[in-house]
């Protein structure tokens, strides 16, 4: 039966390996986005580049320092973007989720991962 969820249904290999590599597209645009919106306002680039050469009004918005700083504060907000989804990543893969918690008989507390000693 497709996609039953069985650990050897190929339909479902499948959509796990497509939403893990999805997972690591998207941190790589996150961490690499972030990293070139930061840096780039203070490099020469910024301000020698054929846009910012034929509109002079172009060029004085581009110059003010706070143009710059908000651009470097998009690429912050995406790199911090990208170093949370990167932690929740790992996190899921040292840490896999249950789909159930597992209940302990007396009190409907969560069990621990060790058994109780007698």
């Amino acid at each position: 039966m497709s996609g039953s969820g069985l650990p050897d249904d190929p339909v479902r290999c499948w959509e796990d390996e497509i939403q893990r590599l999805r997972r690591v597209l998207l941190i790589v645009y996150l961490l690499e986005t972030g990293l070139v919106l930061l840096v780039a306002p203070w490099s020469t680039f910024w301000e020698r580049n054929w846009l910012v050469e034929t509109s002079p009004l172009l060029d004085g918005v581009m110059r003010c320092a706070v143009m710059r700083g908000a651009v470097s504060g998009v690429g912050v907000v995406s790199l911090c973007a990208g170093v949370w989804e990167l932690a929740a990543s790992l996190l899921a893969v040292v840490r896999p989720v249950r789909a159930t918690p597992q209940l302990d008989g007396k009190r409907g507390e969560d069990a621990g991962p060790w058994p109780e000693s007698p």
